[in-house]
């Protein structure tokens, strides 16, 4: 049935076991597939390019779906599978298609709710998703793969922490978030994963990551506001190219990551680093070539909740006396020390704002 554009539905014989390689791919008039409880086998390709297709029930005895089979499906909204198939489900009614045994989610619909059970999402399970508000990726998951939502018009992503692997291209043309704040478990990020964002606004990297590759955030025409955590070390050529509205810049790391030149695209934007560490950015390039380095306070808030008081104080001066283990947070001034100049800088910050 390739390419019969104008097949609106399809009943399946209770006999069937097979569909084989492309049999319904470019089927672009095709609503639903309801598959039946004898079929074993879904070919590659088997509903590529179906995108009317709302509605998909995979049966209790489908042990195989093959590469692609339903990619570029991208008004998936209700998935269902047979409580009764061992290999596959769509648990808590999540709307989504998961390989039970790995716990990877390999196709999702505009309305998936990601179980806090699923550790991967597959290469492009949200590919091209139309209409899709928010997503929730869980702590549980750990690797979000290629280009699992590119091109996905969905507005909000929540990244848990827990993520370890953004893929490449793995948000890339996903041109109506707003903000990314990528957590600090995440220690990998690919190859162009959040290219032409175009409508992003701000972006934090987490504490994590070492390497930003090349193109990682390409031609985010709208970014205004960057955050780049502690642990980064290089950024490789265009990460941050065509990004012409920046113009706050903020790298916590305490020795300034290798870059190029055009690592960076607007060099009039502030630089915000750790405060110890103003000289070492002014002395290295391309990092000398913002138009102001500032420093900043980047620890302080001990106990957490949200705010410096003299409750910070006191729990800093505490383990400095009996030299307990020092969070990250009491390197007020981030040297890598937790020392008396951390203690000076509270104060003085205490005093700037009383409240």
């Amino acid at each position: 049935f390739y390419y019969c554009d104008s097949l609106k539905t399809v009943t399946f014989g209770n006999s069937l076991t097979t569909i084989g390689k492309g049999a319904f791919e470019h089927c672009m008039s095709l609503t639903g597939a309801d598959l039946p409880n004898s079929l074993t086998t879904i070919s590659d390709r088997a509903f590529y390019y179906c995108y009317a297709l709302t509605d998909l029930h995979i049966g209790s005895a489908v042990d195989s779906i093959g590469k692609d089979a339903f990619f570029d499906c991208f008004r998936l909204r209700n998935i269902t599978v047979d409580s009764n198939n061992t290999y596959y489900d769509s648990r808590e009614n999540c709307n989504a298609l998961i390989e039970t045994a790995s716990n990877t989610l390999m196709q999702g619909s505009v309305i998936t709710v990601i179980p806090n059970t699923v550790t991967s999402v597959a290469d492009w399970a949200f590919y091209a998703m139309k209409d899709m508000d928010e997503i929730n990726i869980p702590g549980s998951v750990e690797i979000i793969g290629k280009s699992a939502f590119y091109t996905n018009d969905v507005k909000k992503v929540t990244i848990g922490e827990g993520v370890k692997t953004i893929d490449e291209g793995a948000f890339q043309f996903c041109r109506e978030i707003l903000t990314l704040d990528i957590p600090n478990s995440v220690t990998s990020i690919g190859y162009r994963a959040f290219r032409a964002c175009q409508k992003l606004i701000e972006m934090k990297i987490g504490d994590g990551v070492a390497v930003l590759p090349t193109d990682m955030a390409y031609n985010c025409i709208k970014m205004e506001k960057l955050t780049i955590g502690s642990s980064v070390d290089s950024i490789a050529s265009q990460a941050f190219g065509t990004c012409y509205k920046l113009t706050d810049v903020t790298c916590l790391a305490t020795t300034p990551p290798k870059a190029n030149y055009d690592s960076f695209q607007n060099y009039d934007a502030t630089l915000s680093v750790p405060l110890a560490t103003v000289e070492a950015y002014q002395a290295t390039y391309p990092w000398s070539e913002f138009s102001e380095i500032v420093g900043i306070l980047i620890g302080g808030d001990l106990n957490g909740d949200g705010s410096l008081n003299i409750s910070d104080l006191t729990m800093l001066i505490s383990l400095i006396i009996n030299e307990g283990e020092c969070p990250s947070c009491a390197d007020v001034n981030g040297d890598g020390e937790v020392n008396i100049t951390d203690v000076t800088l509270l104060i003085n910050k205490l005093l700037e704002d009383p409240n």
